[in-house]
């Protein structure tokens, strides 16, 4: 559970307030993690750090790829949501990373069975049981390599379509900008490694921020972010990262 003890501010500097947040996740999944945070008490600032673009040409090459397929991969939540439920009615069964992309699977259209893992190193360790599938690989085009090498490597038929690109953004919003100049906001959210290096990047845009942010308390799914915000709190998915928060 978060602490909620409020830093006292002094000498004309503002006070870090704990209940406010910087959500940094992509738009498409912003709007509902914000909510469920306001829902435990806090004052919530959008600033998404990456923006999702799904190319139309990796949408047809991942339908036309259902009818050769036996089985399907997800990788992460955004490679479902680029279907919506009248794109697909499919009995495949479903391999998905984390409890999002499972029900983004679900209610993109997919009746089969679906398996859920924790991460991809777990879906990948999964794979060795499942060698006689062929897989159709919905994924991001910067993405992690278990998946792929445990394929390889069982030599498992796959299909890969590339659904998403994920591109990092500039600059924060202009309110989240203000708050972290200010000192008010020093709690940031980061759900993704790509997350993680975007908002490194895009701190070097504001130097007096950059060169306090040892004190900014991140809290977020990648482990990189260790190497690049020392003081960090880590978990294994970004819904327990999200619970955290619950009172």
């Amino acid at each position: 559970m978060a602490s909620r003890n409020r830093t006292g501010g002094c000498n004309g500097v503002t006070a870090s307030d704990p209940l406010l947040l910087l959500n940094t996740r992509p738009r498409n999944l912003a709007l509902e993690t914000g909510k469920i945070l306001q829902s435990y008490g806090y004052r919530v600032i959008e600033s998404p750090v990456l923006e999702i673009y799904y190319p139309p040409q990796g949408k047809q090459a991942f339908l036309q790829g259902l009818s050769r397929a036996d089985a399907v991969i997800f990788s992460s939540v955004q490679a479902p949501l680029a279907f919506s439920a009248p794109d697909i009615h499919c009995k495949l069964a479903v391999f998905a990373v984390g409890e999002r992309a499972a029900a983004s699977a679900k209610k993109a259209g997919f009746h089969g069975k679906i398996y859920e893992f924790l991460n991809a190193k777990a879906l990948a360790q999964a794979l060795e049981n499942h060698a006689d599938l062929r897989f159709l690989y919905g994924a991001g085009r910067d993405r992690k390599p278990d998946i792929e090498a445990a394929l390889q490597k069982k030599r498992i038929d796959y299909e890969l379509c590339e659904l998403y690109e994920a591109n990092a953004a500039t600059r924060l919003s202009d309110v989240a900008e203000q708050a972290l100049q200010t000192g008010a906001l020093t709690k940031i959210l980061l759900f993704s490694r790509r997350s993680v290096e975007a908002l490194a990047e895009i701190l070097r845009n504001y130097p007096a921020v950059n060169a306090k942010k040892d004190h900014l308390e991140i809290f977020a799914v990648s482990g990189e972010v260790v190497t690049l915000f020392p003081k960090t709190k880590l978990f294994s998915t970004p819904a327990e990262l999200i619970r955290y928060f619950q009172p």
